[in-house]
């Protein structure tokens, strides 16, 4: 065998092995990346857990923690969009996660409402209700 010939061998095979080398690279950099992000996404879901467990429900606002606020969001997304995992479907479900905020806030306040009617015998909330403010800017009565 000539040296050229050899030396195309040996140059096609060290492309080769450097190519096998960067594909596993890709791959490991890939790996950790996505356990970067489900640790992250288990971080988010257990602060989730907790709000629930002072709160009563997984209702985030913006002012409680905009980090939170945002992630409750982008998991409503990806639900909207069929982008969401399965098993992180199944777990959010389990705590009772509200997979839409308009109708969870509207069931919040008309329970509420119903709590006001039920202790004053009316549906007319003052705007400036002391007890509570949402309430009173929402129905005016």
């Amino acid at each position: 065998m000539c040296a050229a010939a050899t030396a195309g061998y040996v140059l096609a095979a060290a492309l080769l092995l450097n190519m096998c080398c960067f594909l596993l690279n890709s791959h490991f950099v890939h790996l950790y990346f996505t356990q970067q992000k489900a640790s992250l996404w288990n971080e988010r879901f257990n602060e989730l857990q907790e709000y629930k467990r002072q709160h009563g429900n997984c209702r985030v606002p913006r002012k409680y923690s905009n980090t939170l606020h945002h992630w409750v969001d982008q998991q409503r997304k990806y639900f909207r969009e069929g982008k969401i995992h399965q098993d992180r479907l199944q777990r959010l479900n389990e705590i009772g996660f509200s997979w839409n905020a308009c109708e969870s806030r509207w069931s919040l306040r008309y329970s509420q409402l119903m709590l006001f009617k039920k202790q004053y015998g009316h549906c007319r909330v003052p705007q400036k209700y002391a007890e509570n403010p949402q309430l009173g800017k929402i129905i005016d009565g």
